[in-house]
């Protein structure tokens, strides 16, 4: 079956906007990667449907944030054994609770490889499934988020404040 691209924008529950999202989803509802940008950046994807044309998929994305349903399945990402383990210990992280990557690091038995976990993170195709934005460095900082620029860390910044603040994210 053929790969379909969908987007749509993240809100917060006032209707802010946090980000776009696109997400790359084979005919069999494998999700293959799952794409941010600004709000007024465009995604790099082509021939993009809106993602409230999968109503499915959207309630999907929208309930990622808060744990996991059988709806659709991801395909295999991890490039070596420890970005595996690092991503399936990061999906136990809940909504609202934040961690370090020294933390997430001593969590897979390698308490020194802080910075192995945040190259897993980097280069994290399925964020939002496995939720990055809740890894903080050590002495409070964001951290990175896709490759530290301003806006991926305001992406990070808003996802954070809306779980503090225990609200429902919507993608429109």
């Amino acid at each position: 079956m053929q790969k379909q691209n969908f987007s749509g924008t993240i809100c917060r529950q006032n209707g802010e906007k946090i980000c776009k999202v696109g997400v790359v989803l084979t005919g069999d509802k494998i999700i293959e990667k799952i794409i941010f940008t600004p709000p007024d950046v465009d995604l790099p994807l082509e021939s993009i449907k809106p993602i409230s044309e999968n109503p499915a998929l959207q309630k999907y994305i929208e309930n990622a944030f808060y744990g996991f349903d059988d709806e659709f399945s991801h395909a295999p990402m991890a490039k070596t054994e420890f970005w595996k383990l690092v991503y399936e210990k990061l999906r136990a992280v809940p909504y609202g609770k934040r961690m370090t990557y020294k933390e997430l690091a001593e969590i897979c038995q390698s308490p020194n490889a802080a910075r192995a976990v945040g190259n897993a993170l980097r280069n994290n195709p399925l964020p939002i499934m496995y939720p990055c934005h809740r890894v903080l460095a050590t002495g409070g900082g964001l951290g990175g988020f896709a490759g530290n620029h301003k806006d991926w860390i305001s992406i990070k910044e808003k996802f954070l404040f809306a779980e503090k603040n225990n609200e429902r994210m919507i993608v429109l």
